[in-house]
């Protein structure tokens, strides 16, 4: 099964906390091909700020090691944007978090976070959370 990445998953495995073995795993299998990995590009955009912001400006480096990452990119279109407006609303997330999910339901993968947000009844699709810090 696929898999979609919410900004907190890339984090944990980029600041080596609790749950970047488990990223790292699914890097491995999708440089591998036994799976694909997809990121919002809004929940990208909250990865490359995060890095920006605790660089103190535009990291380089950092960016560089992202481009590197075996991660597919879901542009937002009107029919993303709709469902996660949707989720947003229904859910009562963040936008960001409603396109992370959005993103999972409509490749129809495993949605992967630390964001405890995601841990209420009646979510579409199998949301797997990595472990507590």
């Amino acid at each position: 099964m696929n898999h979609t990445l919410d900004a907190s998953a890339v984090l944990r495995y980029l600041d080596n906390e609790a749950g970047a073995d488990e990223v790292k795993r699914l890097f491995l299998d999708a440089y591998n091909q036994r799976t694909e990995l997809f990121i919002s590009a809004v929940n990208w955009s909250e990865v490359i700020y995060t890095c920006w912001k605790r660089a103190g400006g535009p990291a380089k480096a950092k960016i560089q090691q992202l481009g590197a990452l075996p991660l597919t990119l879901v542009t937002v279109d009107e029919r993303l944007a709709s469902l996660a407006a949707s989720y947003r609303l229904t859910f009562k997330l963040h936008l960001a978090d409603a396109f992370a999910l959005a993103t999972a339901a409509q490749l129809q993968c495993v949605l992967i976070t630390a964001d405890y947000d995601f841990k209420q009844p009646g979510l579409p699709g199998p949301v797997h959370f990595l472990p507590r810090k």
